[in-house]
């Protein structure tokens, strides 16, 4: 029986090269807005809790080695044959092309973990103070099997050939693994570890006492995760249906698969950004678009005291040592007004009756109230700068 005849003229280059761009696109974009949603909430009144944390780091680690990726597949196709039968191709671009497919699958699970550490160092900032013992211990142990994954991805990816450099010089005596046998297994534990992480926030946030529109949504945010896992879940049935193709035609029969693979980290990327993401829209709508660029914080930003502690009773005296509100008022109910004038200033720094804003200036109207005695009795006259 003949074997089918192939069209040396197929080219799937293109649509790895459109796929790459786009998806390149989209990480630079949600990153940038994720850090500069993150830059308007810190320098809104009350946003110290939205500091810049872990999670942002770790997304913006992730951000080089998605385009680095991205790269690699851009350049394989534009000069060594990607998207080509290997029959259509030279011996240098195949043995060039295999070096791209070395170093681009351990590339891509640098950016897939640490976008996944980003995604559990998020749930420790939206839990903090929750106290939450399962809460802590199910982001441990999904940071502990997120990391290993990666580190035994990563040993199989250089040590699945005999000699090492067989990987790339198939000439080379020794023998390597079957690449879509040990890829379909990862793949699957990769599915595994994606649905791991995106159950862990879901009983928490059931419980908290928000009225319904708010938990949708909010839910919604964080099953954007499972478009990550469908193409974790796409990467396994590709592989599985590409089965040797993978070995005997790498650089045309192993596109569908790869398809998978650009768009998988670019994605995680996009969902891990996305609470920043609408952050900012919601600010655009409630403050108009001007609030979107600036980063001066606005009135009702300003949520209220970080802490009880921060307010202290009236009458109290002024606390020193703290530095997220500082009070001077009278220090007892019979303090002596002499002369004609005393002054109580008030001046809130952290407390929800403290003050109101000033946009322009981001600080705290002082409020100075004038007592004048006289024989007819006391009268007041506040005014405010």
């Amino acid at each position: 029986m003949e074997a089918p005849m192939i069209d040396l003229t197929a080219d799937r280059g293109p649509s790895v090269t459109r796929l790459s761009i786009a998806m390149m696109v989209i990480v630079i974009v949600a990153i940038i807005l994720r850090f500069w949603s993150r830059a308007v909430a810190v320098n809104s009144p009350g946003g110290e809790k939205n500091h810049f944390w872990w999670d942002d780091w770790l997304a913006l680690i992730a951000v080089p080695f998605a385009i680095a990726e991205l790269s690699l597949a851009l350049v394989w196709v534009q000069y060594d044959g990607l998207g080509k039968h290997v029959e259509a191709i030279t011996t240098p671009q195949l043995l060039a092309g295999l070096k791209f497919l070395f170093v681009g699958q351990i590339v891509q699970n640098c950016a897939l973990v640490a976008a996944r550490l980003s995604v559990l160092f998020f749930y420790l900032r939206v839990s903090a103070g929750a106290h939450n013992m399962l809460m802590l211990n199910s982001v441990t142990f999904a940071m502990v099997i997120s990391i290993l994954y990666f580190v035994t991805f990563v040993l199989m990816a250089i040590f699945s050939c005999t000699p090492v450099q067989k990987s790339w010089l198939p000439y080379l005596p020794g023998h390597c693994l079957t690449l879509s046998t040990w890829w379909f297994w990862f793949a699957m534990i990769s599915v595994l570890v994606d649905l791991v992480i995106l159950v862990i926030p879901m009983s928490m946030l059931w419980n908290l006492q928000l009225k319904p529109w708010k938990r949708f949504g909010i839910l919604c945010i964080f099953a954007s995760g499972y478009c990550v896992l469908a193409t974790a879940i796409g990467r396994v049935v590709s592989i599985h249906l590409t089965g040797d193709g993978l070995e005997l035609d790498p650089t045309y029969e192993s596109i569908p698969t790869l398809y998978w693979f650009i768009i998988e980290p670019g994605l995680a990327i996009l969902s891990i950004c996305l609470p920043s993401i609408f952050s900012l829209l919601k600010r655009g709508i409630y403050h108009g678009p001007k609030s979107v660029f600036s980063l001066k914080g606005t009135a009702s930003s300003w949520t209220g005291p970080r802490s009880a502690r921060s307010i202290p009773q009236f009458g109290s005296k002024k606390n020193d040592s703290s530095t997220d509100s500082q009070f001077e008022r009278l220090h007892d109910a019979n303090t002596d007004l002499h002369n004609n004038k005393d002054y109580i200033a008030m001046v809130g720094r952290g407390s929800q009756n403290g003050g109101s804003i000033n946009e322009d200036t981001n600080q705290f109207i002082q409020v100075r109230t004038e007592y004048d005695v006289s024989k007819t009795g006391i009268s007041t006259n506040t005014s405010g700068t």
